[in-house]
């Protein structure tokens, strides 16, 4: 297990490393920080956001989220993923589907980080009435 310490430095060189525009380093750091923390959504909700910025192309990206789902498989948290990345797409009907999908398998879920996921990416998507339903 690694050392909650380094999980957080590595957390902040990548914040520094986006902050100065350095997108590849940064997504080194972003992937490092998913090996360490691998339950950690809003890390992988920031490593998509970086594979984004460094310009990766859809397919790489789409397989990226498919390996994430594969290795979280049985929690639905992490298809808000694919969520995000179709809601940045513009690909409204599958973000929608996908959505929904994390809505019904979520409704109980109380934890914190990942509850403020998805308020953020309910309402990227525009859909602030669910958005304010969440709790």
């Amino acid at each position: 297990q690694p050392d909650p310490a380094n999980v957080r430095l590595r957390g902040m060189r990548r914040d520094v490393l986006e902050a100065m525009r350095r997108f590849p380093a940064a997504l080194a750091e972003a992937k490092k920080c998913n090996e360490y923390a691998p339950r950690d959504i809003v890390g992988f909700l920031r490593t998509l956001s970086l594979l984004q910025a460094n310009g990766t192309p859809v397919g790489a990206t789409d397989e990226w989220i498919a390996s994430v789902l594969s290795s979280h498989e049985g929690d639905a948290r992490f298809e808000l993923v694919r969520a995000a990345a179709l809601t940045r797409r513009r690909d409204e009907a599958r973000a929608k589907e996908s959505l929904d999908r994390v809505l019904a398998a979520t409704a109980n879920d109380t934890d914190p980080e990942f509850v403020g996921a998805l308020v953020w990416e309910l309402d990227a998507a525009g859909r602030f009435d669910d958005s304010l339903r969440v709790r």
